[in-house]
């Protein structure tokens, strides 16, 4: 039989009892290091999420669970956090108290056991990650993995009473797996999902160690497999007792253990075990040998710092231990009384405890206890007890107001607070000021709303309004705020009675109308309260429709139908040119405008903008025009004589006006004669001229815009 404690990687199967299986390494071995101080979550707290598949489809009857470190004191009696799947793979778990929080997700087979990572994603295996929840979280989706079922059984011999015993399915390369069994007398069988690959198999149970196979590695295929028969024997005997507090409650969360000293003054111990929520501890496959039994605990001073002990929760009892004796035929032993006493560690006294009548009942508040007892050992619940008569309501520790219900209106009370944590109740608080229940009045309809304001939208008017000083003895339920002219009602909105906005829509445009508001509870409406600005519903205009634009030179004058004004007057009208962004601004009343400084070749499309109070909008561009005008004169004109011709040259214009060339006209003087050439022409040559008379000549360019000016006169030629 070995006392051997189990692989450290067991945590990810019970963080408890792996906690606790470490703690005991350090006590056998001498070696006392103390507890790391967390700060928990806020209880209750919920956590949600949905578990898939690889396909992404919901997986029904999966265990989400989020085992609790410590289960100690009274806190123990609380089951632990863990939700099934629904049909679609969603969950909710409800956490009510802890000291650290893991999620773990397991089954059903074939799927592979899983862990919350620090990133949010399940890591097959489980994981050793811890998030630090302080508040209700959506965890999303998340995968679960599929893998290949291994079977196996463990033929138990020597514990007549169940323990906990495990299977370990470890891989260099593909993690650690477990599978629970129970370790109890006869053939005990298992099962675990795992990815296949080659692992290492051991049957572990308290003190015990058997390998599958040899401890040779065990490849596991793609079918699964089935590994036979482990034979784990314990010693037949079994250790039994109870932990109990000063006033013999129940102790919880208490590590008990045995040790043995020998003839050489040499300790060794055995495993322990925490003790259950009532207070007992079973510690099985005990050696035949003397014993001293100790439970300890540990606390936590005003500083966080942890003092002595192994693991969190009560107050040492100075090493408290009882000597026994294993011998004889392997039996049950029960450690004989007195049972072991542990001191507990109780939260301080709640304050400012304050009380408000009511019709036969009162609420109560108060403030948290400065002192919690043990670090990190959350309230987990209060009670409040009135005086006289003594009625007690006992709520969750998230609370810090409750309702006394079932008082005699007419007498007077005071009430007491009391917390309790998982390590004792704390003392009485102060009492709280004195209150008489009595009736409350009738009730009656609320008075108006305050400060009613109202703003003109498109068609609309939004209104907001302040609580009135007084609901009348009935809560508000709704308010309506209404819109009118004289006495045609043109819009009402009613919203509920936590709304301080209400909206009123299908407003006519441009009226003024008188808004009022009215609150509402269950006798009726109050007076209506008016506010102090009539409204006028507007919008920006409508676009202008329309838009055309006739080209000038450097300019072009733009036309429109004018807008529709939305029930805000139109202030005037934007033209702007593209590209460019010239623009020019006109009266409400103009639908036309000229827009100059354009550039000449240009084309241009033009957008116009109508503006009121409210804003502005743009029309659609319209149809591109471009500026142009007349060409400048050619230049360089010449005249030369060939034998009876006469042949005139030019050279083309500096400038066309920012319209194309279309042609070129010579003309002759005297006489007039002209020539007309095309407009790639430089050139044109006179016939039939007078010999014997002196001629110049003038050109002109052509172009859409019209003629240029005629050009200087050229040379002077006489034909012969």
């Amino acid at each position: 039989m070995s006392n051997t404690i189990s692989p450290p990687s067991l945590r990810t199967l019970l963080r408890g009892a792996a906690a606790a299986l470490a703690v005991a390494s350090l006590f056998v071995f001498g070696a006392v290091v103390p507890a790391q101080a967390a700060t928990p979550p806020a209880a209750p707290f919920t956590l949600t999420g949905r578990i898939v598949d690889s396909a992404g489809d919901g997986v029904p009857g999966a265990v989400v669970s989020t085992p609790n470190s410590c289960r100690c004191g009274d806190s123990a009696d609380i089951p632990p956090a863990t939700a099934t799947t629904a049909a679609d793979g969603t969950f909710s778990v409800t956490v009510r108290y802890s000291s650290s929080v893991s999620v773990q997700v397991s089954g059903p087979e074939p799927f592979v056991r899983a862990g919350l990572a620090a990133d949010g994603t399940l890591r097959a295996g489980g994981a050793d990650d811890e998030r630090a929840f302080t508040a209700s979280a959506a965890l999303g989706t998340l995968t679960l993995t599929e893998g290949v079922v291994v079977t196996g059984t463990v033929a138990v011999t020597g514990f007549p009473v169940a323990a906990d015993g495990w299977i370990s399915l470890s891989s260099p390369t593909l993690g650690y797996y477990s599978a629970p069994y129970s370790a109890v007398d006869g053939a005990q069988s298992w099962s675990v999902a795992v990815p296949a690959g080659s692992y290492t198999v051991t049957a572990y149970a308290p003190g015990e160690e058997v390998a599958y196979n040899g401890s040779a590695p065990v490849t596991i295929g793609a079918a699964g497999a089935a590994l036979g028969t482990a034979a784990v024997a314990g010693s037949g005997f079994v250790v039994r007792g109870t932990t109990v507090d000063p006033d013999g409650r129940p102790a919880a969360g208490v590590y008990v253990n045995l040790n043995h000293t020998d003839e050489n003054g040499y300790t060794t111990g055995y495993t322990g075990v925490l003790t259950a929520a009532d207070g007992t501890y079973t510690l099985v496959n005990v050696d035949p040998k003397a014993y001293t039994v100790y439970a300890s605990a540990s606390y936590s001073d005003a500083l966080g710092d942890y003092q002595a002990g192994f693991w969190p929760g009560l107050v040492p009892s100075d090493a408290q231990a009882e000597l026994l004796t294993v011998s004889g035929t392997p039996r049950i032993i029960s450690v004989p009384s007195p049972d072991l006493v542990i001191r507990r560690a109780s939260p301080s006294e709640p304050r400012s405890v304050t009380a408000a009548a009511g019709d036969a009942q009162a609420t109560v508040s108060w403030q948290a206890p400065a002192n919690p007892g043990v670090a990190n050992a959350p309230t987990y619940l209060y009670t409040v007890t009135a005086s006289p008569g003594g009625a007690t309501v006992t709520t969750d520790g998230a609370n810090r107001s409750v309702v006394v219900p079932g008082l005699a209106n007419g007498t007077a009370y005071t009430f007491t607070v009391t917390a309790t944590s998982g390590f004792g109740t704390s003392p009485v608080s102060t009492a709280s000021n004195t209150v008489t229940p009595g009736a409350a009045p009738a009730a009656k309809a609320p008075s108006a709303p305050l400060d009613v304001r109202a703003l003109g939208g498109d068609r609309t008017a939004t209104v907001t309004w302040k609580t009135p000083t007084s609901d009348g003895g009935s809560p508000i339920t709704a308010y309506t705020a209404t819109a009118k002219f004289g006495s045609i009602v043109y819009g009402t909105a009613t919203v509920d009675g936590s709304a301080r906005q209400a909206i009123i829509t299908d407003l006519p445009y441009g009226g003024l109308l008188t808004v009022t508001v009215t609150a509402r509870n269950a006798v009726g409406s109050s007076t209506a309260a008016v506010a102090p600005k009539p409204v006028t519903p507007a919008a920006p205009p409508t676009a202008p429709t329309g838009v055309k634009a006739t080209a000038g030179n450097t300019q072009a004058t733009v036309s429109w139908t004018g807008s529709a004004s939305n029930g805000s007057s139109i202030t005037g009208y934007t033209v702007t040119a593209s590209p460019g962004g010239k623009t020019t601004t006109v009266a409400a009343t103009a639908r036309t405008a000229t827009v100059t400084g354009l550039t000449n070749g240009t084309a241009y499309t033009f957008t116009v903008t109508a503006k009121n109070a409210k804003g502005s909008t743009a029309s659609v561009a319209s149809a591109a025009v471009t500026p142009r005008t007349v060409p400048t004169a050619p230049g360089n004109v010449r005249a030369r004589l060939a034998a009876a011709l006469v042949v005139v040259a030019w050279e083309a214009p500096a400038s066309t006006g920012g319209s194309a060339i279309t042609g070129y006209t010579v003309t002759a003087s005297p006489g007039g004669q002209t020539i007309t050439t095309a407009a790639s022409g430089r050139s044109a040559t006179f016939r039939g001229l007078a010999k014997g008379t002196a001629y110049t000549f003038t050109v002109k360019a052509d172009n859409a815009a019209g003629s240029s000016a005629a050009s200087a006169k050229s040379n002077t030629v006489t034909p012969k």
